[in-house]
Parts: structure tokens; C-alpha cells; sequence
């Protein structure tokens, strides 16, 4: 009985033996799980930090686009006001053309109207002398 005693001894310690060493596998199994699970968060707070960044850089874009369209709206209000003061600076190149060619023909006339009041003064002149 004996012998068997040491048998069931050793199968007892065996026991104990695979246990022990089953619980350090499953305190390793656990470290790696918790390991993994701290990943996991690190990754899924990469993910949201991601998410973020892609939400500014859309906000971003939509300011640049809102920007452009701006700039090609005043851009094209300053090409038609351009367009415009051409319009009103040869109007106006115009209108000194007139203005200048009337002082002329104003000048023109003057001396004609000065030369016809010295003819009438003239002739004034003659009459009154021969009476």
C-alpha cells in the first residue's frame, strides 16, 4: 500500500504541479488580454483622433472652397467695374471732345460776330458821318 501511496503522492503533486503551472499561463494568458485591450483603446483612440482630423480638414477644405468662390465673385464685380469705367472714361473722353470742339466753333463765332460788329459799327460810322 505503500508503493500506492507514493503513486497517488506523486499524481498529487503532478496535479499540483500542472496546476501551478496552469495558473502562470493563464496569469500570462490575462497580461496578454489586458495588453490587448489596452491596444485596442490606443487604437480606438487613434481612430477618434483620426475622425477628428478628417472632420477639420473637411471644415478646412469647405472654408478654402467658400474662400475661392469668394475671390471669383469679387474678381468678376472688378472686371465689370472695369468694364465700366472704361465705359464712363470714354464717355467722358467724348464729351471733352465736344466741350473742346464747341469752345472752337464758340471761338469761331465769336470772332465773326466781332468782325460783322465792326463791319455794322463801320457802316454806322459812314452814315453818321455823311449826315
Amino acid at each position: 500500500m505503500a508503493d500506492v501511496e507514493k503513486i497517488l503522492y506523486q499524481i498529487l503533486e503532478s496535479i499540483l504541479f500542472m496546476q501551478n503551472q496552469t495558473n502562470g499561463i493563464q496569469g500570462q494568458i490575462n497580461s496578454i488580454q489586458e495588453q490587448i485591450n489596452s491596444m485596442q483603446e490606443q487604437m480606438d483612440s487613434m481612430q477618434e483622433q483620426m475622425n477628428s482630423m478628417q472632420e477639420q480638414m473637411n471644415s478646412m477644405q469647405e472654408q478654402i472652397n467658400n474662400n475661392h468662390e469668394e475671390v471669383i465673385k469679387r474678381i468678376e464685380k472688378l472686371e465689370d467695374n472695369h468694364v465700366e469705367v472704361i465705359k464712363r472714361l470714354n464717355r467722358l473722353e467724348e464729351n471733352q471732345i465736344a466741350i473742346k470742339k464747341f469752345m472752337e466753333e464758340s471761338e469761331i463765332s465769336f470772332t465773326k460776330s466781332e468782325e460783322t460788329y465792326k463791319v455794322i459799327q463801320d457802316l454806322r460810322n459812314v452814315f453818321v458821318k455823311e449826315d
